[in-house]
């Protein structure tokens, strides 16, 4: 190893010592998913619930302790109104199971809102949008938490 004791060796080891804690805030071991796996369009392209399967038994075996989701707010809000919150299409049943799947094994869950456009889609933001959208994310965090009851839902990014 490098160090004051072998100051001519070039090679790098890195060691994690498990037992010390590099932030009080540490949650553990954690990554990203997809809340829109589970939708049509990857139905349409071949993806099967043998498949879903395999998705979900890597996640058990990788026993995350936290997990971030981005979600568009537009794909709930298909009216563009910024008021109306719709998850009975594709996008939302797929987010209530993504949400649902990690709730089940005891996983926190951060959602992560972003600001561009959806697939596609022709809706555009400005400076009205920035400022309404908020709202409607929290209508959406809110119906999930009360409405269908994810109270794993622990954290909310306002825009990544």
């Amino acid at each position: 190893e490098k160090g004051p004791e072998n100051p001519e060796n070039t090679q790098c080891a890195v060691r994690i010592d498990p037992s010390k804690t590099i932030n009080r805030l540490d949650f553990g071991f954690g990554f990203e998913d997809d809340p829109f796996f589970y939708t049509d369009e990857n139905a349409a392209h071949g993806l099967t619930e043998a498949d879903y399967k395999i998705k979900e038994d890597r996640v058990r075996q990788l026993q995350p302790d936290l997990v971030r989701c981005f979600i568009w707010w537009n794909a709930f809000n298909p009216s563009h109104d910024l008021q109306t919150i719709d998850l009975s299409n594709t996008y939302g049943q797929s987010l209530l199971r993504t949400l649902q799947f990690y709730k089940d094994l005891g996983v926190p869950v951060i959602l992560c809102d972003v600001q561009w456009g959806f697939g596609g889609d022709d809706f555009r933001y400005s400076t009205s949008h920035v400022n309404q959208s908020p709202y409607l994310l929290a209508g959406i965090v809110d119906q999930l938490y009360r409405v269908y009851g994810f109270d794993n839902i622990r954290w909310v990014t306002l825009c990544n």
